[in-house]
């Protein structure tokens, strides 16, 4: 059981950088639609720089977590070929695990708000495209000799 508890462990601190980084990408995606509406492009590409990092740590993790849930399966003795995290901390059942599973519950609302963040970001970024064209094509046409 040591080594179950190790693991969960592992489990439990990338977890918990997960949802460090997943606030921090929400803050970021709530910073873009400031952003967004002040129509500040300096400020969207450091945002845009800083979310591709959170997001490289991210990937990582997850890579991390999925490795330690398969390690765990393999411990309990889940023979299903891609385990996941409810699976297994419904194998082991203990006070630690419901932490956990409120951990990653956490993780997964707060992605689901960046979700919907995210839908409304890129509408304002067609939006804001839109307008650019519109403004191109109007000074392009003001260059374009009148036809007689």
């Amino acid at each position: 059981m040591d080594n179950i508890q190790e693991h969960l462990t592992i489990l439990k601190d990338v977890l918990v950088k997960e949802f460090r980084a997943i606030q921090v990408l929400n803050e970021i995606t709530k910073e873009e639609r400031l952003v967004l509406t002040s129509n500040d492009i300096c400020g969207l590409l450091i945002l845009e720089e800083h979310k591709e990092a959170v997001l490289d740590e991210m990937s990582q993790l997850n890579d991390r977590r999925r490795l330690v849930v398969r390690q765990l399966a393999e411990l309990v003795g889940l023979k299903n070929q891609s385990p996941t995290l409810a699976n297994v901390l419904d194998e082991i059942d203990n006070e630690y695990c419901d932490r956990l599973k409120r951990l990653h519950e956490g993780i997964v609302a707060l992605s689901g708000g960046i979700r919907n963040i995210t839908f409304s970001n890129r509408a304002l970024a067609k939006e804001g495209l839109v307008r650019v064209d519109a403004v191109q094509s109007f000074l392009l046409d003001l260059f374009q000799p009148l036809a007689n």
